[in-house]
């Protein structure tokens, strides 16, 4: 009886065993034509995809065309009302207006000369026109800012200050700027430090070299820190360092006087003295 038991269980398990692989072949072919026809679907979907692709490329480039002609027609008319707008703002000397109107015409020229196409379409006359127009106001500034120096009148030169860069005359904005920052600190300086050295080489008082050297600095130390970063933003960073070269120089000029009242009035040392 067990043998006949065991017999019958082992049949049982092998007839189990073929309907499992049955199953498993059912299912991984099942699995197969499920993949073949995901892989269909997705084909399709593809070609539709490459399709739809091109049509949004196509509609992409025409669009890409169409806002380039509406800008470059924006250009055109940017062109002409900037002509207008520097002509109206000298008249009324509104220089910062004028000098937007300027930079601006001249930005949407280049632009309009990167396209072959277009630039008949820029007039040479009008160009001409702006940069006689450059011309007056870059001198209207100068004159400004001298004017302003003269006077001592700080608002003004560092309003006017801030124009020399956007009209292409960095350099020269810098160097006037800097001689008025050096001349206010002569005017400060250099009076006091020759009429201070001369007391304390007559002893007039309690004054000392120290504390006139003291002066100085601090007044340089001050300069720095109050035009560092004016400086900085409408002369950039070659005009920093044009502006700290040219403290060290004045700090250095203002100073000898005293270094020089130093070495005059001390007494050498005598190495064999008699007695």
């Amino acid at each position: 009886k067990e043998i006949h038991a065991l017999v019958s269980n082992k049949a049982e398990m092998q007839a189990q065993e073929e309907f499992l692989g049955d199953l498993r072949r059912h299912q991984l072919s099942s699995a197969k034509d499920r993949t073949v026809q995901l892989a269909g679907t997705i084909s399709e979907a593809a070609k539709l995809a490459n399709k739809s692709s091109k049509r949004v490329k196509e509609l992409d480039q025409v669009k890409a065309r169409v806002n380039e002609a509406l800008e470059l027609v924006e250009g055109i008319t940017s062109q002409h009302s900037s002509l207008e707008g520097v002509t109206e703002a000298l008249a009324s000397k509104d220089y910062e207006t004028a000098v937007k109107h300027v930079t601006r015409y001249f930005e949407t020229e280049k632009q309009l000369k990167n396209v072959g196409e277009m630039e008949d379409l820029t007039s040479s006359a009008t160009s001409t026109q702006v940069q006689l127009e450059a011309d007056k106001l870059r001198e209207a500034i100068r004159t400004e800012f001298k004017d302003a120096s003269s006077k001592k009148d700080s608002d003004r030169v560092i309003r006017f200050s801030k124009l020399f860069a956007p009209l292409d005359m960095a350099t020269e904005g810098l160097e006037l700027y800097l001689q008025f920052l050096k001349e206010e600190i002569a005017t400060e300086l250099t009076g006091w430090v020759k009429e201070n050295v001369k007391k304390v080489e007559t002893k007039d008082g309690d004054g000392t070299y120290l504390a006139i050297l003291s002066r100085v600095l601090d007044t340089i130390a001050a300069t720095l820190e109050d035009q560092d970063s004016h400086v900085a933003t409408h002369f950039g960073t070659a005009g920093t360092k044009e502006f700290l070269h040219q403290l060290n120089n004045e700090a250095s000029s203002q100073m000898m006087p005293i270094l020089k009242s130093i070495v005059k009035t001390t007494k050498p040392l005598n190495d064999n003295p008699q007695g």
